[in-house]
């Protein structure tokens, strides 16, 4: 492993050790030593963590053993394995060091005494944590085949010096001579090793399925696989039992209720029979198969379903409609073991049969390695959920985030502000020009983190100052969230960096910095050549977006003062005007939010939306009633001008209106009255459905003004 890699697998290392164990681990004694607290703390919690992968326990109980004190006797934490049928004692010695004298010969004679007295049973002479739980260890030690495993455990990837491990190996023969047995052996625990099970706690694991085939046939290859044809029912039984765990692998769940999966609901209610011929089947991956001697019958190792997605929550849909008809049902099914494969098989088979139309460029980028290690990061060092794959339940709030919002915010934290013009199209994110300049090598979770809270408070702050613009200023706003967002952390460089105190003080400062940041940013639109151009034309062009940062970066790097209102017709932040073409003009009928999302196609068919009570009276009436089923405030978004919310609980299509009385009515409350609705629902990471139409209506009328000249 390389040096580099080293210290960032250290780094995270140290992340998930503070964060697994800052409260579990007793510091107490540590307080006015004259060593260092922190290499302590992670010293005994490497001790905790080395019992968690050698014997088995649970967190709780791995740290609750840490015995590490004055006359400890090299013996850092003592942990009991009970999962054996004979008691299996792991004594564990913990250095938070590196290097050739991380571990010496003299620790591992420390070792041995303190070994010796165990078995002596002269418990006065060890620490009080180790007296503590002397019948507990007395009663593992006497139990008749008990075997001791001594665990040496460094944050290291170059293993024992070739004198420590003699030493070791000479220890347990010693013991073993004397008792007559194999009772000891050591087995060391590294930083691979710890890695190892930091990844494996954050990776859910993939279900074991069991399936019948019909006409089962072994492919004569070189991997094994079996295809067939297996029942409907079996495939919505799977889907029951064990919901998304069965997409693991997959490059996106399935998507709701779009065109598509209502087509295959309806041919498997309306001619089951014939589903075989109209459906093209699935393809599940495992890592092993194991066949009935007739080879009908199979069990499937840690399995995902990489093709065919849609196709299972559509008959599990059906299947809860029609289950008599679902039953009449058969589809083809291809299981392939990855056993003895190679590396990136599994890769390499995911991408070749997701190679379809509707397969978008970042259902490819949620595949990438680097992106399942910031996943399993996310979980293990923050405790967080990163989100990748298209139709998962978007991550909100303090829960984490999803991969566009991630790859927004740090195309905005990019020193060069093309990349944050290029965060308003996701699909720039993910091109070669740009995906490896935002998710760098060294991009880690701690940075991606930040910039999304960045991201969030700059968005929830330019909303709140936008309600008291009008004109120019207020499209700038409306327009301008990756610019401001670039900007602020611009202007703060190494805010990766930062303590944490450092870091709450930016946040405390980001109300100011916003508003400083916009009234710049309106200034030189308003006193550049392109004052003439319309707003929406000015954001939309690399060439000008970047030259609008450049220009309104440098009158805050210089630390100008807040520029003064214009009172010769430019409009200013603090006093905004109403340019003469924007007066006098007649009232226009606001169109529906839906007919403006649909006529431009601004939505893809298929996102999950999120519903959020505002009013005191929506939360009154249904607070509790969402949070019973969390399926009640989802719906999937379908191009129709009337019937856009297929709603997840029953799989049927609304407006936003009638939804809205139908979940008053569901929830037992009273009918709500008019509501703007679409303002309720939610288009994660982008605004509510009014929201949305809202910035496209005025969009449209820039676009108008600027073509007529007025």
């Amino acid at each position: 492993m390389a040096f580099e890699d080293t210290q960032r697998q250290l780094g995270r290392l140290r992340a998930f050790l503070k964060r697994g164990y800052s409260s579990l681990i007793d510091t107490a004694d540590l307080q006015g030593r004259h060593e260092d607290p922190e290499r302590s703390f992670l010293s005994r919690a490497q001790a905790a963590l080395a019992l968690e992968i050698v014997a088995g326990l649970t967190p709780e109980k791995a740290a609750a053993s840490v015995t590490d004190d004055f006359k400890d006797r090299g013996m850092d934490a003592i942990g009991i394995d009970a999962s054996t049928r004979t008691p299996r004692l792991v004594v564990v010695q913990s250095k938070w060091k590196t290097g050739a004298k991380s571990l010496s010969e003299r620790d591992v004679l420390a070792w041995k005494e303190g070994l010796e007295l165990l078995l002596a049973d002269k418990y006065e002479r060890l620490n009080p944590r180790i007296q503590e739980r002397r019948s507990e260890i007395s009663a593992a030690l006497h139990f008749y085949g008990a075997r001791i495993t001594l665990v040496p455990v460094l944050p290291s990837t170059t293993g024992l010096p070739g004198p420590v491990k003699d030493a070791l190996q000479n220890l347990c023969d010693d013991f073993n001579e004397d008792l007559n047995d194999e009772t000891f052996l050591w087995a060391p625990v590294g930083l691979n090793e710890m890695i190892g099970h930091l990844d494996l706690s954050a990776e859910p694991p993939r279900p074991t399925l069991h399936a019948h085939l019909t006409g089962a046939t072994w492919h004569p290859g070189p991997v094994n696989a079996i295809h067939g044809t297996i029942s409907a029912t079996t495939v919505s039984e799977w889907f029951d039992d064990k919901r998304y765990d069965l997409f693991l692998r997959n490059v996106r769940n399935p998507l709701g209720m779009t065109d598509v999966n209502q087509e295959i609901v309806a041919t498997v209610l309306e001619q089951p029979e014939r589903f075989w011929y109209l459906n093209h089947g699935i393809t599940v991956s495992c890592d092993r198969i194991v066949s009935s001697p007739h080879g009908s019958d199979l069990e499937l190792t840690a399995a995902s379903i990489i093709d065919g997605a849609q196709t299972v929550a559509s008959l599990h849909h059906a299947y809860r409609q029609a289950p008599e008809l679902v039953d009449r049902a058969m589809l083809r099914a291809v299981f392939v073991s990855s056993e003895g494969a190679g590396p990136g098989f599994v890769r390499s088979l995911v991408r070749g049969k997701n190679r379809q139309n509707g397969t978008e460029a970042q259902d490819f980028i949620a595949d990438q390695p680097e992106q399942t290690q910031l996943r399993k990061d996310f979980s293990a060092l923050l405790g967080k959920a990163y989100v990748l794959r298209r139709g998962e339940q978007a991550a909100s709030g303090d829960e984490g985030c999803g991969l566009l919002e991630a790859a927004r915010a740090l195309a905005c934290a990019h020193g060069n502000p093309a990349f944050a013009h290029r965060a308003a199209e996701p699909w720039k994110l993910w091109t070669e020009e740009t995906y490896p300049e935002v998710f760098t090598p060294q991009t880690d979770v701690f940075r991606i983190w930040r910039a999304v809270q960045a991201l969030r408070a700059c968005a929830a702050e330019l909303a709140t100052v936008r309600k008291g613009l009008r004109g120019r200023a207020a499209a700038v706003a409306d327009h301008g969230i990756y610019l401001i967002a670039h900007l602020v952390l611009r202007l703060h460089k190494g805010w990766e960096k930062h303590s944490e105190d450092e870091w709450r003080a930016l946040e405390e400062a980001l109300p100011g910095l916003v508003e400083k940041a916009l009234r710049w940013a309106v200034h030189h639109v308003d006193h550049s050549e392109e004052r003439s151009v319309y707003i929406g034309a000015l954001f939309n062009n690399e060439r000008r977006f970047v030259a609008l940062a450049r220009r309104t970066a440098a009158s805050l790097e210089a630390g100008a003062g807040l520029p003064q209102a214009d009172t010769g017709g430019n409009r200013d932040v603090e006093e905004p005007q109403i340019a003469p073409r924007y007066l006098n003009k007649p009232a226009k009928k606001q169109p529906f939010a839906s007919h403006v999302l649909v006529d431009n196609d601004a939505i893809a068919n298929g996102t999950v939306l999120e519903f959020t009570p505002k009013s005191t009276r929506e939360r009154a009436a249904l607070s509790e009633w969402l949070a019973e089923d969390p399926r009640r405030g989802r719906a999937t978004w379908v191009n129709s001008r009337s019937r856009y919310l297929l709603w997840e609980v029953d799989g049927k299509r609304y407006s936003a209106n009638s939804l809205y009385k139908h979940m008053f009515h569901a929830a037992g409350a009273a009918d709500p009255g008019p509501r703007q609705v679409t303002a309720l629902w939610n288009v994660p990471d982008r605004g509510s459905l009014a929201e949305l139409a809202t910035r496209l209506v005025r969009q449209q009328e820039e676009d108008t003004l600027d073509t007529t000249g007025e």
